[in-house]
Order: C-alpha cells, then structure tokens, then sequence
C-alpha cells in the first residue's frame, strides 16, 4: 500500500512540475496597431492596401505569407483566406519616421543606444513597440512594423 501511495505522489508530483513548466515556457505575445499611409497592421485588407498604395510591383510568396512589393515599402499578408495586414516592411520611405523617432539610414550605434538594446547583427528590436529594425552594421536599412510578436 506504502508503494502504491508514494507511486501516486510522486505521479502527482511529475504531472505539477510539467504543468508549470509548460506555463514557464509559454511566449507572451504583444499586438500593435501601427499606420502607415491609411494602411493599419492587423486591419487592413489587400483592397485597402491597392487603394493606397496602387498596384504592387511584385509579388512573393514565403513560409505561408505573401509579401507585396511597393515602391517604398513591402507589405506581408499571412497566407489565409481574407487576410489582414501582418507587417508593414518600410524600406524606401526616408521621410517616415519610427513611433520610436528612429528613420532609415539612422545610426546603427545611437539606435541601439536610444532603444536601450544590445547591438545585435542582423537586427535591433525594441520590446516596448515591437518594431524590428534591420541593419548593415552602420545604418537601419529597414523599419519592420509588425501587427503581433512574441515580447522575450
């Protein structure tokens, strides 16, 4: 009986420790609302994206996404049926400026330093706003505005 009562224990015992620990490895996810020329992350559908930015210049498809082509930015869809704006890739746009006051061709270095983060080849992240920024080791070459990301 001893046996069988610490078999159930230590049963038990397992079964808490695995639950807490997929508890432990869940992500936490963040969503945004960003804007960029009437186009919103999360809301905005293809039509709404021709209408505003005309017709794309090329399409691509990637890892279940499609990403469009613009002269000035790309925009990625995920690849469901009536899909929403996922991110928004600035990429020619000098004029536009981050939600964190960061534009293309800014300073790798005093980015990182404003952000608060490590200098991180290819990309520096900010986990208060989501925006990814890539660069080539001396300026942000492009600005990734993103509907949801994992905060890690």
């Amino acid at each position: 009986m001893f046996c069988i009562v610490r078999l159930l224990s230590i049963l038990f015992v397992s079964i808490a420790m695995s639950t807490n620990s997929y508890a432990a490895t869940q992500r936490e996810t963040k969503c945004f609302e960003y804007k960029y020329k009437n186009i919103y992350t999360g809301y905005s559908t293809y039509e709404r994206v021709v209408k505003n930015l005309g017709s794309p210049l090329r399409k691509e498809r990637r890892a279940g996404a499609v990403n469009y082509h613009f002269k000035k930015v790309i925009i990625n869809f995920t690849g469901q049926e009536n899909a929403k704006v996922n991110t928004i890739q600035i990429i020619n746009d000098h004029a536009f400026k981050s939600p964190d006051g960061i534009r293309l061709n800014d300073d790798v270095h005093s980015t990182a330093e404003r952000l608060e983060v490590r200098y991180n080849h290819p990309t520096l992240f900010s986990k208060e706003t989501g925006i990814n920024y890539w660069h080539d080791g001396e300026k942000i070459i492009k600005i990734v505005l993103p509907h949801c990301v994992y905060i890690d």
